[in-house]
């Protein structure tokens, strides 16, 4: 038995530890990546009761969108979608507290162009 046998076991033991955890990394963040809105019925019923501060309603769940980054500053929040920044209004912040998950904000429908002007609600993330 040689004197190197052991340290070559815990080499092997640190590069599979270090393989599983960055699988394990790169599903959770294609999981992420891949969230499609509300797909069970107590979820999208719950989406369809939400409102802004303002006591407007937020949506149905159809126009939803996935928040990449947000932050807080200024009295305001600052999101990112798709690599384009948005300020949120204060009253336009959801009153409830996230069940989805990941950060969404809510544009009005079917408009052509997202703007600071035509977004309805947004809702901070479970982390948030």
């Amino acid at each position: 038995m040689r004197d190197d046998e052991p340290a070559d076991v815990w080499k092997v033991i640190g590069f599979l530890a270090l393989l599983i955890g960055g699988l394990v990394c790169a599903l959770t963040l294609r999981a992420r990546a891949e969230w499609d809105g509300p797909t069970s019925p107590a979820l999208q019923e719950w989406f369809r009761a939400q409102t802004n501060g303002l006591g407007q309603l937020c949506c149905d769940g159809t126009e939803v969108a996935r928040v990449d980054d947000y932050q807080w500053g200024g009295g305001k929040f600052e999101i990112v979608i798709d690599g384009v920044r948005y300020s949120v209004a204060p009253e336009k912040v959801a009153r409830e507290a996230n069940r989805a998950g990941v950060a969404i904000a809510w544009f009005y429908p079917r408009n052509a162009e997202r703007s600071d002007e035509t977004l309805r609600c947004f809702m901070r993330g479970m982390e948030g």
